[in-house]
C-alpha cells in the first residue's frame, strides 16, 4: 500500500493474500507430521525405538474416539494431584501444537509410543496441558477471531476440501468451529482487492520452515513471485517461526542494513539440522 514508506519487509511463516489459512490447518498439520514420522523411519536409532508410529497413532486415536482416558496428573503450580480424562480432542491439540517447535516435535515419537504402547497417555496428556496454556498467553483471540471472521470466513466455503480434511488427524473440526464463532463474531470491513496477489517492488526476506504446520515453505514460494527483489529460505528441519534462530537473526541484519535481498550470504541456513528424537523421557541418545 506504501511503497515509499517501507523500506525493506520480513516476513517469518508466510500466508499469500488469496490464501484462506484456516481450511488447510488440518492439511498442513497432517502434512508436518508424516514428515516427523518419516524422519524418525529414516533414522536408525528412533525407527528402531519406535517402529510403525503411524499404525501406533491411528490405535491411540481410534481407542479415544471409543473412550477418553482416564489420567492422574500433577497440578503444574502446586504439584497436587488432579483426577481427569485425556480426550480425542485433547490428543488432537496435543500433537497439532507439539508440531509448532521442531524441539517439542522431537518428542512425538516417544509420546505416541508411550501412550498406544504401554497406555500411559500421562506423558502426552501433561505436554497437552502446558501447550494449551502457552497458547493461552501467547493469543489473544478475541482479535484472533476479529480478523479470521473479517478475512477468512467469507472464503470458507471455496476454501474447503471436506474430503482431504477427513483424511487428516484433525479433521474438519477447526474449519467447523471457527465457521461457527464467525456466525456470531462481529466483523470489520476488508478491502475488495485483498485476496489479490500482492505485487511490489519493495525487497524482500521470506522465512520457512520444513516442517511447519501452519505456513508451509510453499506458500511463502508462492508469496515470493510477487516481489521483484527477494530471497524466500527454507530452514531444514524446523518448524514455525525462524527468527529465534541464530542464523536467521543474522541473515535479517544483514538484509535490513544492504536494503536488498540479491548478496545475501545465507549459507549458515545448510548447516540448520533438526532437533534429535528423544528416545527415552531422559533424551536422546548421547
Amino acid at each position: 500500500r506504501y511503497p515509499e514508506r517501507t523500506r525493506t519487509i520480513t516476513l517469518d511463516g508466510v500466508v499469500p493474500p488469496g490464501l484462506a489459512l484456516v481450511p488447510r490447518i488440518a492439511i498442513e498439520s497432517q502434512r508436518a507430521l508424516d514428515g516427523v514420522f518419516a524422519r524418525c523411519a529414516a533414522d536408525a536409532a528412533c525407527n528402531a525405538r519406535f517402529p510403525a508410529l503411524p499404525q501406533q497413532l491411528a490405535k491411540l486415536d481410534a481407542a479415544l474416539r471409543k473412550a477418553p482416558a482416564a489420567i492422574r496428573l500433577a497440578d503444574p503450580l502446586t504439584a497436587k494431584p488432579r483426577e481427569g480424562q485425556f480426550t480425542r480432542s485433547a490428543l488432537v491439540a496435543a500433537i497439532r501444537l507439539l508440531l509448532y517447535s521442531p524441539a517439542t516435535a522431537s518428542l512425538l515419537p516417544l509420546l505416541v509410543h508411550e501412550a498406544a504402547t504401554n497406555g500411559n497417555v500421562v506423558p502426552l496428556a501433561a505436554q497437552a496441558e502446558m501447550a494449551g496454556e502457552a497458547l493461552e498467553q501467547a493469543i489473544a483471540f478475541g482479535m484472533h477471531n476479529s480478523v479470521v471472521c473479517a478475512e477468512e470466513a467469507p472464503r470458507f466455503g471455496e476454501s474447503a476440501d471436506r474430503a482431504a480434511l477427513e483424511a487428516t488427524l484433525i479433521g474438519p473440526q477447526m474449519v467447523d468451529g471457527m465457521a461457527a464463532i464467525c456466525g456470531v463474531w462481529p466483523r470489520g470491513p476488508v478491502d475488495e482487492d485483498f485476496a489479490q496477489p500482492l505485487r511490489s517492488e519493495v525487497p524482500a526476506l521470506l522465512l520457512s520452515g520444513e516442517f511447519d504446520p501452519a505456513t508451509p515453505a510453499d506458500w511463502g514460494a508462492r508469496a515470493a513471485a510477487g516481489f521483484s527483489d527477494v530471497r524466500h529460505l527454507v530452514f531444514p528441519g524446523q518448524a514455525h517461526g525462524q527468527e529465534r534462530l541464530r542464523c536467521a537473526q543474522r541473515i535479517i541484519r544483514q538484509f535490513v542494513d544492504a536494503g536488498t535481498a540479491t548478496s545475501l550470504d545465507t549459507a549458515c541456513v545448510d548447516e540448520i539440522r533438526p532437533a534429535p528424537f528423544f528416545l527415552s523421557f531422559s533424551g536422546s541418545a548421547p
